[in-house]
């Protein structure tokens, strides 16, 4: 499956140095990798208090939200 991803996505997936191939074709173990990558990185964020720390655990859990939806239920 094609992953596509705004520059704004890609640049969270940099920030927590997770590897995103734009175009690759994902197999489904691959994209729920990521989706695990994407998913701990929304776990560190939820227990900070700070609006910055908020703002990118909310955008994480959008990320994760998004590529969820985009795997094929087995």
């Amino acid at each position: 499956m094609k992953i596509e991803l705004t520059p704004q996505e890609v640049a969270l997936l940099e920030a927590r140095n997770i590897v995103f191939a734009p175009g690759q074709d994902y197999a489904e173990d691959d994209a729920l990798a990521l989706l695990d990558a994407v998913r701990d990185s929304e776990v560190y964020y939820s227990q900070g208090e700070d609006a910055e720390t908020q703002r990118l655990y909310s955008q994480y859990a959008a990320l994760g939200d998004k590529l969820f939806a985009l795997i094929p239920e087995a």
